[in-house]
Protein backbone atom coordinates (compact mmCIF):
# COMPACT_ATOMS: atom_id res chain seq x y z
CA UNK A 1 0.00 0.00 0.00
CA UNK A 2 1.26 3.95 -0.82
CA UNK A 3 0.71 6.91 0.94
CA UNK A 4 2.01 10.30 1.18
CA UNK A 5 3.19 12.95 3.36
CA UNK A 6 3.82 16.50 3.03
CA UNK A 7 8.19 17.98 3.51
CA UNK A 8 8.92 20.59 2.73
CA UNK A 9 6.88 22.14 -0.67
CA UNK A 10 6.35 18.62 -1.74
CA UNK A 11 4.59 15.10 -1.15
CA UNK A 12 6.78 11.97 -0.60
CA UNK A 13 5.65 8.61 -1.50
CA UNK A 14 5.35 6.02 1.21
CA UNK A 15 5.23 2.65 0.94
CA UNK A 16 2.90 1.16 4.34
CA UNK A 17 3.94 -2.91 4.51
CA UNK A 18 2.13 -4.61 7.02
CA UNK A 19 3.40 -7.85 8.67
CA UNK A 20 1.35 -10.56 11.39
CA UNK A 21 3.54 -13.03 12.76
CA UNK A 22 2.95 -15.21 15.60
CA UNK A 23 3.23 -14.14 19.20
CA UNK A 24 1.46 -12.17 22.30
CA UNK A 25 -0.86 -9.39 20.56
CA UNK A 26 0.73 -6.35 19.68
CA UNK A 27 0.65 -4.01 17.31
CA UNK A 28 3.68 -1.40 16.42
CA UNK A 29 4.12 1.57 13.90
CA UNK A 30 7.99 1.88 12.92
CA UNK A 31 9.83 4.39 10.48
CA UNK A 32 10.30 7.49 12.69
CA UNK A 33 6.60 7.95 13.20
CA UNK A 34 5.58 11.02 15.63
CA UNK A 35 2.82 10.92 18.45
CA UNK A 36 0.32 11.18 15.55
CA UNK A 37 1.45 8.05 13.76
CA UNK A 38 1.87 6.09 16.59
CA UNK A 39 -1.55 7.26 17.97
CA UNK A 40 -3.20 5.29 14.44
CA UNK A 41 -2.61 1.69 16.65
CA UNK A 42 -5.74 3.36 18.67
CA UNK A 43 -7.92 4.93 15.74
CA UNK A 44 -7.17 2.09 13.11
CA UNK A 45 -7.03 -1.31 15.33
CA UNK A 46 -10.85 0.86 16.70
CA UNK A 47 -12.22 1.31 13.14
CA UNK A 48 -11.47 -2.20 11.38
CA UNK A 49 -13.53 -3.23 14.54
CA UNK A 50 -15.92 -0.85 14.23
CA UNK A 51 -16.42 -1.71 10.29
CA UNK A 52 -17.21 -5.57 10.91
CA UNK A 53 -13.85 -6.97 9.99
CA UNK A 54 -11.58 -8.79 11.73
CA UNK A 55 -8.40 -7.47 13.82
CA UNK A 56 -5.78 -10.12 13.29
CA UNK A 57 -4.63 -11.56 16.26
CA UNK A 58 -0.31 -12.04 17.01
CA UNK A 59 2.25 -9.26 16.40
CA UNK A 60 1.27 -6.46 13.81
CA UNK A 61 4.09 -4.31 12.78
CA UNK A 62 3.75 -1.74 10.51
CA UNK A 63 6.57 -0.66 8.58
CA UNK A 64 5.91 3.22 6.21
CA UNK A 65 9.25 3.73 4.38
CA UNK A 66 11.69 5.59 3.52
CA UNK A 67 12.74 4.75 6.81
CA UNK A 68 15.41 8.19 7.37
CA UNK A 69 12.70 10.22 6.76
CA UNK A 70 10.31 11.32 10.01
CA UNK A 71 6.61 10.61 9.38
CA UNK A 72 3.89 13.06 10.68
CA UNK A 73 0.17 13.11 10.80
CA UNK A 74 -3.04 11.00 10.34
CA UNK A 75 -3.15 10.97 6.93
CA UNK A 76 -1.38 7.19 6.99
CA UNK A 77 -4.78 5.58 8.96
CA UNK A 78 -6.46 4.53 5.88
CA UNK A 79 -3.15 2.81 4.42
CA UNK A 80 -1.95 1.34 7.83
CA UNK A 81 -5.79 -0.49 8.22
CA UNK A 82 -5.65 -1.54 4.48
CA UNK A 83 -2.22 -2.74 4.55
CA UNK A 84 -3.26 -5.10 7.67
CA UNK A 85 -6.96 -6.03 6.10
CA UNK A 86 -4.58 -7.03 2.56
CA UNK A 87 -2.55 -9.26 4.98
CA UNK A 88 -5.82 -11.51 5.94
CA UNK A 89 -6.74 -11.60 1.81
CA UNK A 90 -3.11 -11.34 0.20
CA UNK A 91 -3.28 -8.01 -1.58
CA UNK A 92 -0.22 -6.41 -2.89
CA UNK A 93 0.60 -2.66 -3.10
CA UNK A 94 -1.70 -1.78 -5.32
CA UNK A 95 -3.09 1.86 -4.54
CA UNK A 96 -2.65 5.25 -3.04
CA UNK A 97 -4.39 5.44 0.06
CA UNK A 98 -4.98 9.09 2.26
CA UNK A 99 -7.46 10.01 5.48
CA UNK A 100 -7.76 9.79 8.71
CA UNK A 101 -10.53 7.44 10.14
CA UNK A 102 -12.55 7.85 13.04
CA UNK A 103 -12.71 5.25 16.13
CA UNK A 104 -15.95 4.43 13.53
CA UNK A 105 -14.10 3.51 10.97
CA UNK A 106 -15.29 7.11 8.67
CA UNK A 107 -12.50 8.08 6.07
CA UNK A 108 -11.96 11.85 6.75
CA UNK A 109 -11.80 15.04 4.55
CA UNK A 110 -8.02 15.30 2.36
CA UNK A 111 -7.19 18.81 2.69
CA UNK A 112 -4.46 17.96 0.02
CA UNK A 113 -6.34 16.03 -2.62
CA UNK A 114 -5.41 18.23 -5.29
CA UNK A 115 -1.14 17.19 -5.69
CA UNK A 116 -2.21 14.04 -3.99
CA UNK A 117 -4.31 12.76 -6.77
CA UNK A 118 -1.35 14.33 -9.05
CA UNK A 119 1.01 12.17 -7.25
CA UNK A 120 -0.76 9.40 -7.68
CA UNK A 121 -1.26 10.16 -11.46
CA UNK A 122 2.58 10.53 -11.97
CA UNK A 123 3.02 7.52 -9.87
CA UNK A 124 0.24 5.37 -12.05
CA UNK A 125 -1.47 4.93 -9.36
CA UNK A 126 -4.92 4.32 -8.49
CA UNK A 127 -6.34 6.30 -5.31
CA UNK A 128 -8.56 6.09 -2.64
CA UNK A 129 -9.63 9.26 -0.15
CA UNK A 130 -12.62 11.23 0.58
CA UNK A 131 -12.75 14.53 -1.09
CA UNK A 132 -13.89 17.69 -2.59
CA UNK A 133 -11.73 17.67 -5.32
CA UNK A 134 -12.23 14.12 -7.31
CA UNK A 135 -9.71 13.70 -10.27
CA UNK A 136 -7.74 10.71 -12.48
CA UNK A 137 -8.73 7.40 -11.73
CA UNK A 138 -10.01 6.35 -8.29
CA UNK A 139 -12.35 6.23 -5.68
CA UNK A 140 -13.63 8.86 -3.87
CA UNK A 141 -14.51 6.79 -0.44
CA UNK A 142 -16.21 8.02 2.93
CA UNK A 143 -15.43 4.65 4.85
CA UNK A 144 -13.04 1.89 5.74
CA UNK A 145 -15.66 -0.60 4.12
CA UNK A 146 -16.03 1.32 1.18
CA UNK A 147 -12.37 1.58 1.13
CA UNK A 148 -11.67 -1.53 1.31
CA UNK A 149 -15.09 -3.14 -1.38
CA UNK A 150 -12.99 -0.73 -4.11
CA UNK A 151 -9.73 -2.35 -3.17
CA UNK A 152 -10.96 -5.53 -3.28
CA UNK A 153 -12.64 -5.44 -6.44
CA UNK A 154 -10.35 -3.75 -8.24
CA UNK A 155 -13.20 -1.07 -9.21
CA UNK A 156 -11.67 2.34 -10.43
CA UNK A 157 -13.41 5.39 -12.00
CA UNK A 158 -11.82 8.28 -13.62
CA UNK A 159 -13.52 11.02 -12.06
CA UNK A 160 -13.96 14.73 -13.81
CA UNK A 161 -11.73 17.73 -13.11
CA UNK A 162 -11.29 19.87 -9.27
CA UNK A 163 -14.01 22.80 -9.09
CA UNK A 164 -13.32 25.24 -7.13
CA UNK A 165 -15.84 26.42 -4.03
CA UNK A 166 -16.42 28.94 -2.14
CA UNK A 167 -14.04 30.94 0.23
CA UNK A 168 -14.85 30.22 3.93
CA UNK A 169 -13.66 33.95 4.86
CA UNK A 170 -14.62 37.13 2.53
CA UNK A 171 -11.61 39.34 2.51
CA UNK A 172 -12.82 42.30 4.58
CA UNK A 173 -11.86 45.18 2.01
CA UNK A 174 -12.35 46.29 -1.34
CA UNK A 175 -10.57 48.50 -4.05
CA UNK A 176 -13.76 50.87 -4.60
CA UNK A 177 -14.95 50.97 -1.13
CA UNK A 178 -11.32 53.01 -0.25
CA UNK A 179 -11.35 56.60 -1.40
CA UNK A 180 -8.32 58.39 -2.41
CA UNK A 181 -4.86 57.94 -2.47
CA UNK A 182 -5.25 57.61 -6.52
CA UNK A 183 -1.29 57.64 -7.05
CA UNK A 184 -0.71 54.23 -4.35
CA UNK A 185 -3.79 52.35 -6.21
CA UNK A 186 -1.40 53.15 -8.91
CA UNK A 187 1.60 51.72 -7.91
CA UNK A 188 -0.38 48.51 -6.08
CA UNK A 189 -1.72 48.05 -9.59
CA UNK A 190 1.60 48.13 -11.07
CA UNK A 191 3.05 46.08 -8.56
CA UNK A 192 0.13 43.27 -9.03
CA UNK A 193 0.49 43.28 -12.30
CA UNK A 194 4.45 42.99 -12.81
CA UNK A 195 4.73 41.03 -9.47
CA UNK A 196 7.22 43.55 -8.11
CA UNK A 197 7.40 44.43 -4.24
CA UNK A 198 5.84 47.62 -2.87
CA UNK A 199 6.99 49.46 0.13
CA UNK A 200 4.03 52.21 1.44
CA UNK A 201 4.95 55.31 3.53
CA UNK A 202 2.12 57.25 5.51
CA UNK A 203 1.05 58.36 8.74
CA UNK A 204 -0.98 55.64 10.93
CA UNK A 205 -4.59 55.55 9.38
CA UNK A 206 -4.05 56.74 5.71
CA UNK A 207 -4.95 53.14 4.44
CA UNK A 208 -1.74 51.15 4.13
CA UNK A 209 -3.21 48.05 6.05
CA UNK A 210 -6.68 48.67 3.65
CA UNK A 211 -4.98 48.97 0.48
CA UNK A 212 -3.06 45.73 1.11
CA UNK A 213 -5.86 43.90 2.20
CA UNK A 214 -7.77 44.80 -1.12
CA UNK A 215 -4.77 43.53 -2.85
CA UNK A 216 -5.85 40.42 -2.58
CA UNK A 217 -9.06 40.74 -4.57
CA UNK A 218 -7.45 42.13 -7.41
CA UNK A 219 -5.04 39.12 -7.85
CA UNK A 220 -5.49 36.20 -10.46
CA UNK A 221 -6.27 33.11 -9.89
CA UNK A 222 -3.04 30.77 -8.76
CA UNK A 223 -1.79 28.20 -11.29
CA UNK A 224 -2.13 24.65 -10.80
CA UNK A 225 1.40 24.26 -9.82
CA UNK A 226 1.21 27.03 -7.24
CA UNK A 227 -2.03 25.77 -5.88
CA UNK A 228 -0.27 22.45 -5.20
CA UNK A 229 2.88 23.75 -3.67
CA UNK A 230 0.53 25.75 -1.76
CA UNK A 231 -2.64 23.11 -0.43
CA UNK A 232 0.77 21.12 0.39
CA UNK A 233 2.68 23.58 2.62
CA UNK A 234 -1.09 24.87 3.96
CA UNK A 235 -1.51 21.16 5.33
CA UNK A 236 2.13 20.51 6.66
CA UNK A 237 1.43 23.78 9.11
CA UNK A 238 -2.10 22.36 10.22
CA UNK A 239 -4.16 25.41 8.12
CA UNK A 240 -8.20 25.73 7.51
CA UNK A 241 -8.85 25.02 4.04
CA UNK A 242 -9.16 27.59 1.29
CA UNK A 243 -10.77 28.23 -1.54
CA UNK A 244 -9.46 26.10 -4.57
CA UNK A 245 -6.97 28.48 -6.78
CA UNK A 246 -7.39 31.45 -4.38
CA UNK A 247 -4.60 34.18 -3.90
CA UNK A 248 -3.50 34.01 -0.14
CA UNK A 249 -3.17 36.88 2.03
CA UNK A 250 -0.34 36.43 4.72
CA UNK A 251 -0.05 39.44 7.52
CA UNK A 252 2.61 37.82 10.19
CA UNK A 253 2.88 40.35 13.36
CA UNK A 254 5.87 42.91 13.33
CA UNK A 255 7.32 41.10 15.77
CA UNK A 256 7.93 37.73 13.64
CA UNK A 257 10.76 35.58 14.48
CA UNK A 258 13.24 34.97 11.41
CA UNK A 259 11.65 31.38 11.72
CA UNK A 260 8.11 32.32 11.80
CA UNK A 261 8.41 34.07 8.28
CA UNK A 262 10.91 31.69 6.69
CA UNK A 263 10.35 28.32 7.89
CA UNK A 264 10.92 25.52 10.45
CA UNK A 265 13.99 23.24 9.77
CA UNK A 266 13.51 20.98 12.30
CA UNK A 267 9.66 20.38 11.71
CA UNK A 268 10.03 20.52 7.99
CA UNK A 269 7.12 23.63 8.12
CA UNK A 270 6.81 26.21 5.68
CA UNK A 271 7.21 30.01 6.81
CA UNK A 272 4.67 33.04 6.63
CA UNK A 273 6.54 34.02 3.48
CA UNK A 274 6.09 30.63 1.60
CA UNK A 275 2.30 29.94 2.79
CA UNK A 276 1.71 33.29 1.01
CA UNK A 277 3.08 31.66 -1.73
CA UNK A 278 1.49 33.40 -5.61
CA UNK A 279 -0.31 35.94 -3.26
CA UNK A 280 0.75 38.40 -0.87
CA UNK A 281 3.13 39.03 2.57
CA UNK A 282 2.03 42.44 4.07
CA UNK A 283 4.66 43.01 6.28
CA UNK A 284 2.99 46.12 8.44
CA UNK A 285 5.30 48.25 10.73
CA UNK A 286 8.27 47.19 8.51
CA UNK A 287 10.95 49.38 10.66
CA UNK A 288 9.38 47.23 14.00
CA UNK A 289 11.00 44.06 12.80
CA UNK A 290 14.12 42.36 14.43
CA UNK A 291 17.25 43.19 12.38
CA UNK A 292 17.76 39.53 11.80
CA UNK A 293 14.46 38.94 10.30
CA UNK A 294 14.82 41.60 8.13
CA UNK A 295 18.46 40.68 7.04
CA UNK A 296 16.81 37.27 6.00
CA UNK A 297 14.25 39.02 4.31
CA UNK A 298 16.76 41.06 2.45
CA UNK A 299 18.22 37.73 1.28
CA UNK A 300 15.20 35.88 -0.13
CA UNK A 301 13.55 38.85 -1.37
CA UNK A 302 16.77 38.48 -4.07
CA UNK A 303 16.81 34.80 -4.05
CA UNK A 304 13.05 34.37 -4.29
CA UNK A 305 13.53 30.70 -2.31
CA UNK A 306 14.23 29.63 0.77
CA UNK A 307 16.62 27.01 1.53
CA UNK A 308 16.95 25.45 5.38
CA UNK A 309 18.97 22.50 6.79
CA UNK A 310 17.56 19.73 9.07
CA UNK A 311 19.63 16.84 9.69
CA UNK A 312 17.23 14.74 7.71
CA UNK A 313 19.12 17.19 4.46
CA UNK A 314 17.98 20.37 2.86
CA UNK A 315 14.41 21.53 2.56
CA UNK A 316 13.52 23.77 -0.17
CA UNK A 317 10.41 26.40 0.04
CA UNK A 318 9.20 28.91 -2.13
CA UNK A 319 9.41 32.26 -2.14
CA UNK A 320 7.27 33.96 -5.12
CA UNK A 321 5.17 35.82 -2.54
CA UNK A 322 4.78 39.77 -3.88
CA UNK A 323 5.86 41.75 -0.62
CA UNK A 324 3.55 44.79 0.57
CA UNK A 325 5.71 46.19 3.56
CA UNK A 326 3.82 49.67 5.08
CA UNK A 327 5.71 51.87 7.63
CA UNK A 328 5.00 55.47 9.18
CA UNK A 329 6.79 58.08 8.22
CA UNK A 330 8.18 58.90 11.77
CA UNK A 331 8.23 56.82 15.11
CA UNK A 332 5.42 58.63 16.07
CA UNK A 333 2.86 58.36 12.87
CA UNK A 334 1.81 61.87 12.79
CA UNK A 335 4.16 63.19 10.43
CA UNK A 336 2.02 63.79 7.08
CA UNK A 337 -1.31 63.66 9.14
CA UNK A 338 -1.78 67.37 9.53
CA UNK A 339 -1.30 67.27 13.04
CA UNK A 340 2.34 68.19 14.73
CA UNK A 341 4.47 65.44 14.84
CA UNK A 342 6.42 65.15 18.13
CA UNK A 343 8.95 63.29 16.62
CA UNK A 344 12.98 65.06 16.97
CA UNK A 345 14.83 65.74 14.08
CA UNK A 346 17.56 62.92 15.01
CA UNK A 347 14.50 60.27 16.36
CA UNK A 348 13.35 60.71 12.87
CA UNK A 349 16.58 60.19 10.97
CA UNK A 350 17.04 57.27 13.48
CA UNK A 351 13.74 55.55 12.65
CA UNK A 352 14.84 55.79 8.86
CA UNK A 353 18.01 54.11 9.10
CA UNK A 354 15.88 51.25 10.83
CA UNK A 355 15.51 49.74 7.23
CA UNK A 356 19.10 49.87 5.58
CA UNK A 357 19.37 50.66 1.44
CA UNK A 358 20.13 47.08 1.11
CA UNK A 359 17.05 45.98 1.94
CA UNK A 360 14.92 49.35 0.69
CA UNK A 361 16.98 48.37 -2.77
CA UNK A 362 14.22 45.62 -3.25
CA UNK A 363 11.07 47.56 -3.13
CA UNK A 364 11.36 48.67 -7.17
CA UNK A 365 7.84 50.17 -5.85
CA UNK A 366 7.37 53.25 -3.27
CA UNK A 367 5.01 55.67 -2.55
CA UNK A 368 3.85 57.93 0.21
CA UNK A 369 -0.22 58.29 1.28
CA UNK A 370 -1.80 60.95 3.16
CA UNK A 371 -5.42 61.37 4.06
CA UNK A 372 -7.03 63.35 1.24
CA UNK A 373 -9.79 62.17 -0.17
CA UNK A 374 -11.27 62.28 -3.21
CA UNK A 375 -14.12 61.00 -5.49
CA UNK A 376 -12.21 61.86 -8.98
CA UNK A 377 -10.94 59.25 -11.05
CA UNK A 378 -11.45 56.29 -8.63
CA UNK A 379 -10.36 53.66 -9.93
CA UNK A 380 -12.31 50.17 -10.21
CA UNK A 381 -11.37 46.89 -9.22
CA UNK A 382 -12.95 44.94 -11.43
CA UNK A 383 -11.34 46.94 -14.03
CA UNK A 384 -7.99 46.94 -12.41
CA UNK A 385 -8.17 42.69 -12.03
CA UNK A 386 -9.14 42.60 -15.42
CA UNK A 387 -5.79 44.66 -16.13
CA UNK A 388 -3.88 42.56 -14.26
CA UNK A 389 -4.32 39.04 -15.39
CA UNK A 390 -4.27 40.66 -18.99
CA UNK A 391 -0.64 41.91 -18.65
CA UNK A 392 0.47 38.94 -16.53
CA UNK A 393 -0.79 36.44 -19.61
CA UNK A 394 1.79 38.97 -21.83
CA UNK A 395 5.19 37.72 -22.74
CA UNK A 396 8.16 40.03 -21.86
CA UNK A 397 9.80 41.84 -24.14
CA UNK A 398 13.11 43.26 -24.93
CA UNK A 399 13.71 46.61 -24.09
CA UNK A 400 14.71 49.07 -27.47
CA UNK A 401 17.75 50.26 -27.91
CA UNK A 402 16.35 53.68 -27.35
CA UNK A 403 15.30 53.11 -24.16
CA UNK A 404 18.16 51.30 -23.11
CA UNK A 405 20.46 53.99 -23.86
CA UNK A 406 18.27 56.59 -21.64
CA UNK A 407 18.06 54.26 -19.05
CA UNK A 408 22.13 54.03 -19.28
CA UNK A 409 21.95 57.63 -19.45
CA UNK A 410 19.96 58.26 -16.37
CA UNK A 411 21.96 55.66 -14.31
CA UNK A 412 24.95 57.39 -14.77
CA UNK A 413 23.78 60.80 -13.90
CA UNK A 414 22.03 59.10 -10.68
CA UNK A 415 24.42 56.66 -9.58
CA UNK A 416 21.65 53.63 -9.62
CA UNK A 417 22.95 50.02 -9.10
CA UNK A 418 22.30 47.37 -11.74
CA UNK A 419 19.29 46.04 -9.39
CA UNK A 420 17.91 49.69 -9.56
CA UNK A 421 18.40 49.66 -13.18
CA UNK A 422 16.72 46.40 -13.83
CA UNK A 423 13.91 47.37 -11.77
CA UNK A 424 13.07 50.41 -13.39
CA UNK A 425 13.86 48.65 -16.56
CA UNK A 426 11.08 45.74 -15.63
CA UNK A 427 8.67 48.68 -14.17
CA UNK A 428 8.65 50.09 -16.84
CA UNK A 429 7.34 47.26 -19.10
CA UNK A 430 4.69 46.92 -17.25
CA UNK A 431 3.52 50.22 -16.97
CA UNK A 432 3.43 49.91 -20.73
CA UNK A 433 1.73 47.12 -21.10
CA UNK A 434 -1.13 48.49 -18.46
CA UNK A 435 -1.82 51.13 -20.91
CA UNK A 436 -1.04 48.83 -23.86
CA UNK A 437 1.75 50.14 -25.68
CA UNK A 438 3.38 47.90 -28.14
CA UNK A 439 6.69 49.36 -26.79
CA UNK A 440 8.48 50.87 -23.31
CA UNK A 441 8.22 54.96 -24.28
CA UNK A 442 9.97 58.19 -22.27
CA UNK A 443 6.80 57.91 -20.25
CA UNK A 444 6.90 54.57 -18.99
CA UNK A 445 10.46 54.99 -17.89
CA UNK A 446 9.58 58.38 -16.16
CA UNK A 447 7.04 56.83 -14.10
CA UNK A 448 8.87 54.04 -13.05
CA UNK A 449 11.66 56.37 -12.31
CA UNK A 450 9.41 58.24 -9.64
CA UNK A 451 8.58 55.51 -8.05
CA UNK A 452 12.32 54.45 -7.46
CA UNK A 453 13.45 57.79 -6.57
CA UNK A 454 11.51 58.13 -3.20
CA UNK A 455 13.73 55.21 -1.71
CA UNK A 456 17.12 56.55 -3.15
Amino acid sequence: MYSLFPYGSTLKVVTVEATVQRGLPNFQIIGLPDKTVREAVVRVKTAIIASGFKFPLGNVTIQIGPSDLPKRGAQFDLAIALAILCTETGGGLTCLALGELSLSGHVGMTPIALPAMQEANRQDLPWLMNTHAPEYVGRVVNTLGMAMNALSKNEWVTHEEVAAYEPMHPHPYRLDSIKGNLPAKRALVIALAGKHNLLLTGPAGAGKTMLAQAAVELMPSLSKDEEVRLSIMEYAAGMPTRSLYAAPLRAPHHLSSEKVLLGYAASARAGEYSLAEGGILFLDELPHMPRKTLDALREVMESRGIHLRSQYGEIAYPANAIVIAARNACPCGRKGSGEDCVCSPSRIASYARTLSAPLLDRFPLNVSLDYALTSDGELSGRECAECIARVRSLPTRPGTKKIEGKLRGVSERLDLSFRAQEHIRSVSQTIAQLVGADEVGDEHMHEALQYRLRSE
